[in-house]
């Protein structure tokens, strides 16, 4: 493989340039082009000699793929377009869009199969004269070229993280398992005289074509509505930023993928402000400069800055972590100020509630109630954040556990 790529693919290692990232893309579908060109024409040519709607179904299967493989690499060569002024992020999410129209007309074709295989059912019977060898000989070669290319997108598909080469690959290996029924379908049928048995197996396949469409549907819906980024790529932005010993403690990381080489990041970051501001910019220059070399990611921090040895606001942190614990050991919270006279304490932190908590308005009394019990002069004012990235250490680090 290592050698094809080398001939077609242009600085083939450098799999994070997004020039290269199309060419692989390009290269994996002209490879899915030409077998399924292949298994069309000889499916449907052995399925309307032997009147077989199995084989002739499994034909529109590979039609479907041919059809995946077009626009993938359609998607592919406008996912690498860079930003433009309607689109500043960049052109990539068009990879999950071609897989949604993908999934689309997978369904369209597994559900016409599915009609025309029940008519099959209740008008039509498969009959053999003698042992169908032709048929059997082009199954197995199908089965052989479909192995090769699930082979050749889950290998593309791992190099450059491909969700669309991903998705080929699943469907492959689906096509490998529904044209081995086929074969199998068309041996009992040989031998058993059950002619209702190829339309019984291509309703199966019709069946297995409509869920993996909607499959395809839902991941790449998912992508397009914001699907959380992996919990890896997460985990190593938070020991990138934990690395740097100014950093004191970091809250509100967002995470936003644009497509695979389009990763964009927010987050809030705390450091002791005893030195001036052009030390702390160029501490922050540092770490976005390091996010971006090291993980692809754009990042962007705001400084949250906060007095060293304070023991008012330490005490004040670790009165807010015990009540917290007492309500609920998940609660944590963020950028705690507090604004002190004779007569009253104001505090202001930001608190993130766990996604299992229900209600949070019994939450958020409970909280105020169980501060304002450990002194009366505290009035809280409490905002609400969302906090799915954050990690458990970061969350017994930040509660003073």
């Amino acid at each position: 493989m290592n050698l094809l790529l080398k001939v077609f693919i242009k600085d083939y290692k450098n799999i994070h340039d997004p020039k290269v990232r199309t060419r692989y893309g390009i290269f994996a579908n002209i490879i899915g082009i030409f077998i399924n060109t292949l298994l069309v024409v000889g499916k449907l040519i052995v399925g309307i000699l032997i009147r077989s709607m199995s084989i002739i179904s499994d034909a529109m299967n590979n039609l479907s793929d041919f059809v995946t493989c077009i626009l993938n690499i359609v998607g592919f060569k406008i996912s690498s377009k860079k930003g433009d002024k309607d689109h500043p992020f960049g052109h990539q999410r068009m990879e999950y869009i071609t897989s949604l129209l993908t999934g689309a007309i997978i369904v369209a074709i597994g559900a016409s199969l599915l009609t025309e295989s029940i008519r099959g059912i209740i008008n039509e019977n498969l009959k053999f004269t003698s042992f169908p060898l032709i048929q059997v000989i082009i199954l197995s070669v199908a089965i052989v070229l479909k192995l090769i290319q699930g082979l050749v997108y889950r290998n593309l598909g791992k190099k450059i993280n491909s969700i669309a080469l991903k998705s080929q690959f699943y469907d492959s290996f689906n096509d490998v398992i529904s044209t081995s029924v086929v074969l199998i379908g068309i041996i009992i049928t040989y031998y058993t005289s059950f002619g209702k048995l190829d339309s019984i197996l291509s309703c199966s396949v019709s069946i297995y074509i409509i869920y993996n469409g909607i499959r395809v549907i839902i991941e790449a819906g998912s992508y397009l509505l914001g699907k959380k980024p992996s919990q890896e790529l997460i985990n190593k932005l938070v020991h990138l930023i934990k690395r740097y010993d100014f950093v004191v403690s970091y809250h509100d990381l967002n995470v936003h993928l644009y497509g695979e080489n389009k990763v964009y990041a927010t987050v809030d970051i705390e450091m002791y402000g005893n030195r001036s501001v052009f030390e702390l910019h160029d501490d922050i220059d540092n770490i976005e400069e390091a996010a971006r070399n090291e993980l692809g990611i754009d990042l962007r921090i705001h400084l949250d800055p906060i007095k060293e040895k304070d023991e008012q606001f330490n005490y004040y942190k670790d009165l807010v972590a015990s009540c917290l614990n007492k309500v609920n050991h998940k609660l944590t919270f963020h950028d705690l100020r507090i604004i002190k006279n004779e007569e009253e304490i104001n505090i202001t932190f930001h608190l993130i509630i766990p996604e299992d908590v229900e209600d949070e308005n019994i939450i958020l009394s409970n909280v105020v109630r169980e501060i304002r019990s450990k002194d009366n002069r505290i009035h809280p004012a409490i905002l609400l954040d969302e906090g799915y990235t954050i990690l458990e250490e970061e969350k017994e680090k930040n509660n003073g556990k």
